[in-house]
């Protein structure tokens, strides 16, 4: 779903030669914010302004963050597992700061050897959270 944005900001009496580079700027930002946020703008965003007003308007913004899968490498696989196959304190450890149990840990191949990695799924937060911490 979508949603529009707006944002205004009262400021003091910005100079008129100020003004454009003050709009384009606000504009940039946004669009850094956005994107570096994982927010999907399917419109444009619009900026206008007074001496006293800049105005941010977006169309069709995302009402949430995109979901993000994270993968997670921890130990070696030789360090995480004793010569029976048993999980050791490293196995346990990383499952648990992972917030996962030791049998979803999956091992991955690297050019250092086998280690443990999780795959975590990271759920979108609604966008207005976003925004009010990043602005």
């Amino acid at each position: 779903m979508t949603a529009q944005l707006l944002l205004e900001i009262g400021t003091e009496e910005i100079p008129a030669g100020y003004l454009e580079r003050g709009l384009s700027e606000l504009k940039r930002l946004a669009g850094v914010c956005l994107k570096e946020n994982r927010i999907d703008l399917a419109g444009s965003l619009e900026v206008y302004g007074t001496p006293r007003r800049l105005v941010l308007m977006g169309k069709s913004v995302s009402e949430k963050q995109q979901d993000l899968t994270r993968e997670v490498t921890g130990p070696p696989k030789k360090v995480a597992y004793d010569p029976d196959g048993n999980p050791t304190k490293a196995a346990e450890g990383f499952a648990k700061k992972q917030g996962v149990s030791v049998g979803e840990l999956q091992t991955i191949k690297t050019p250092k050897g086998e280690y443990l990695y999780v795959k975590r799924e990271v759920p979108g937060k609604p966008t207005p959270e976003i925004l009010a911490a990043s602005l």
